[in-house]
């Protein structure tokens, strides 16, 4: 069974204007960074799931439970590192 968690106060209020207006993309902010050097596209997505690995709030989803209420949940499915996180600085705030 999964463990989730209840929502912070400041979850919930950003889930329920998301509910209000499914429209507004306030709290999504999609956008391109622009590189000076070439990637390497493998190291690049390398870096990217330590970042996630690091940060369980990157890997938070919202679920509904069985009495319909939303919770919160890490997912450690959510990504698949072999490569241990040793990099201790970014241990969650």
């Amino acid at each position: 069974m999964k463990k989730t968690y209840p929502l912070l106060h400041a979850q919930t209020g950003i889930l329920m204007a998301c509910r209000k207006q499914p429209q507004c993309t306030r709290y999504n902010l999609p956008s391109a960074i622009p590189f000076s050097k070439k990637v390497e596209p493998g190291r690049l997505e390398e870096a990217l799931r330590r970042v996630v690995e690091c940060r369980p709030a990157l890997r938070t989803r919202l679920i509904v439970d069985a009495e319909g209420r939303v919770r919160q949940y890490s997912d450690p499915g959510l990504i698949s590192c072999a490569a241990p996180c040793k990099n201790r600085s970014l241990r969650p705030i």
